[in-house]
């Protein structure tokens, strides 16, 4: 998003040098509370400009309609590692993190997939495909919401956009069987081990599994933008704060619907669309913030942020590589950076 800054150049305050703003930092971690304060105030002025809650919805509906081909190829790979009729189980374990109302949704589901043929050979890859196929439309939609975020326009075509929906789909499935192994494997590992180190390796199953989804953001906010990929440690903050609020936000739906609230006598027979809608919308809110928060992690630095040789500004492939974000006064005012003889910005 393009924050038009109120004045030009950067002033100093009377005997007082600049805040340093690390305008030079080659990682992240570089940056200074100064530079963080700016970062955070854009982040907050992109979530409103962009109406990131409104995209997060729209995201959210398309997962709803994409959720029973994502399930139904989950389900033909998991069948072909382990036994299809255990995954019920399997889906129990997640009760505490996931709410209630969606763990119903998948059991249903389940019982009316593991009631159809079995399949096998040619029509279990067509299946996989046809599902790969409904799946992709909501990762069309993640793409268009992280285009929004970090101030790109589609460049792809609609078969390139496509195809890249169909790999972000399958990297979504293969995270999900990931996470759904590690909820369900570990578990029979620490019992077979024992005593502390199993204790240990038991302590660390959740941890792995907040891992494993906070890999999938990174790699969808690598991937999904139709820009250069960024490297991968100017992805990692907002992948974290995304994992981070999107466990938590879950956890609290959780406990909201099974502790405070009854959606079925509220919404009747909507009250399960409801809560998979409300899950569903927290989960795309928390990675649309990480993509948000990234975007300007990028924005604050004049190196090139994205993958290859080092490039100058202007043929990054980027928005946010190819330009500097605004910096924040103590007045509420803002302004672009102080520019050298080169017309680079300078590091304070």
């Amino acid at each position: 998003m393009n924050l038009e800054p109120t004045t030009r150049r950067l002033t100093r305050r009377k005997g007082r040098p600049p805040a340093p703003r690390n305008r030079r930092a080659r990682h992240p971690w570089q940056f200074s509370a100064v530079a963080w304060k700016d970062i955070l105030w854009r982040t907050a002025r992109s979530l409103q400009g962009d109406r990131t809650g409104l995209m997060a919805g729209g995201v959210a509906f398309y997962l709803m309609l994409s959720l029973v081909p994502l399930f139904t190829t989950s389900l033909a790979i998991y069948g072909m590692l382990f036994d299809v009729g255990e995954v019920a189980g399997h889906i129990d374990s997640l009760r505490g993190l996931v709410p209630a109302g969606v763990i119903e949704f998948f059991r249903e589901e389940l019982e009316r997939l593991t009631g159809a043929p079995r399949l096998a050979g040619w029509s279990l890859l067509f299946s996989i495909l046809v599902g790969l196929w409904g799946a992709s439309r909501a990762h069309q939609a993640i793409a268009i919401a992280l285009d929004l975020a970090y101030g790109e326009t589609s460049s792809r075509g609609m078969i390139g956009m496509r195809l890249s929906a169909i790999a972000l789909a399958a990297a979504t499935i293969c995270t999900g069987l990931l996470m759904l192994g590690l909820v369900v494997v570990v578990p029979g590992i620490t019992a077979a081990i024992g005593g502390t180190p199993g204790a240990w390796l038991d302590a660390l199953r959740w941890p792995l599994v907040a891992a494993a989804f906070w890999g999938w953001l990174m790699v969808t906010y690598r991937y999904g933008p139709s820009r250069r990929p960024a490297k991968w440690r100017w992805l990692s903050i907002g992948a974290l704060v995304g994992t981070a609020l999107g466990i938590t936000a879950s956890a609290v739906l959780s406990w909201y619907a099974t502790e405070l609230v009854d959606l079925g006598k509220t919404y009747g027979s909507l009250g399960g669309v409801v809560l998979l809608l409300l899950w569903l919308f927290s989960l795309s809110f928390a990675m649309l913030l990480g993509a948000e928060l990234d975007a300007e992690i990028e924005h604050q630095t004049v190196l090139d942020s994205t993958t290859g040789r080092e490039r100058p500004r202007g043929e990054r492939g980027a928005f946010v590589a190819d330009t500097v974000g605004a910096a924040k006064r103590e007045d509420d005012s803002w302004l672009e950076p102080a520019r050298d003889q080169d017309g680079q910005a300078e590091e304070s």
